[in-house]
């Protein structure tokens, strides 16, 4: 029984929201990156906007 209140733990399991946020974060660094291709930032960009 020990080890069963061990996994319930919520310090063990990510944030849905946070973790949406930051990968859209990401999503927009790589749109703003100037190395990326115009269009692959265009993607990213659309990638973007449908998580909205």
């Amino acid at each position: 029984m020990a080890n069963s209140s061990r996994n319930h733990n919520p310090s063990r399991y990510l944030n849905r929201e946070l973790s949406l946020l930051e990968f859209q974060r990401r999503v927009l660094e790589e749109a703003e990156d100037q190395r990326n291709p115009l269009l692959e930032r265009v993607k990213f960009l659309a990638i973007f906007g449908s998580n909205m």
